[in-house]
């Protein structure tokens, strides 16, 4: 389906808030398991860098093979290049390309913008501080811990018009049953993490698929660190 061209004028700013949030580190073959589970619906675009004008989604098979090769990386006790995986891990998600517009730049390049709730992914890291021995989600920076992607919705949205809305409804918000589905196939693919550091046991909500268990000793910044998961 091709996005409709619009303006910032035209649309008013993206306003959502309240995210809900699942960080998780899977397997190639449970994200694979997982795209197709979502099924042929669910299309896949840019959210991070401009595109040529009139591209549209980006093909699931070109996200898996970006992912297949962060995790073969890490396996592989090499720390993943960002540059190879930034932007396929920094996309908008959706069952209904209407949830989103194409913003013209100028003639030959385009941005890709949300007007409706979509499921947004990036790149997780996590932070371990060793004055409180707590692990972080999402921390930036050169001591973070890459460990896979985050899944974001928002459960209140408010459109060009200024009416607020609990995005609860897949009727009004087709991604709804998007993220839904997503948070009910990882609760079953995968599992909470429990940590071992400096001989004590932190448990966190980060996920791990139930498939990385046999290389994550591997995971060179965990063993930088003296950090091991314990399974």
């Amino acid at each position: 389906m091709t996005l409709v061209e619009s303006t910032l004028a035209q649309e008013g700013p993206y306003q959502a808030s309240k995210w809900l949030a699942v960080q998780v580190l899977l397997s190639a073959d449970e994200m694979c398991s997982l795209v197709e589970t979502l099924g042929p619906g669910l299309e896949i675009f840019s959210g991070s860098e401009m595109t040529p004008r009139g591209s549209a989604a980006e093909p699931t098979t070109r996200f898996l093979d970006s992912y297949r090769e962060y995790v073969s990386a890490l396996a592989a006790g090499e720390v993943p290049v960002e540059s190879t995986h930034r932007a396929m891990f920094s996309t908008m998600w959706t069952l209904d390309p209407a949830c989103l517009y194409v913003l013209p730049i100028d003639g030959q390049r385009q941005l890709i913008k949300p007007r409706r709730p979509v499921v947004q992914l990036q790149p997780h890291s996590i932070g371990y501080s060793s004055v409180d021995g707590r692990l972080r989600p999402m921390v930036a920076g050169p001591d973070s811990i890459t460990w896979g992607v985050q899944f974001s919705f928002p459960q209140i949205y408010q459109d060009s018009k200024y009416q607020v809305y609990k995005v609860d409804d897949p009727e009004l918000f087709p991604n709804v049953k998007l993220f839904k589905s997503i948070q009910r196939w990882l609760r079953h693919a995968s599992q909470p993490t429990a940590f071992e550091v400096q001989g004590q046991r932190i448990c966190v909500p980060m996920r791990i698929g139930k498939g990385c268990v046999e290389w994550m000793h591997q995971h060179p910044q965990l063993q930088a660190k003296g950090i091991r998961v314990i399974v």
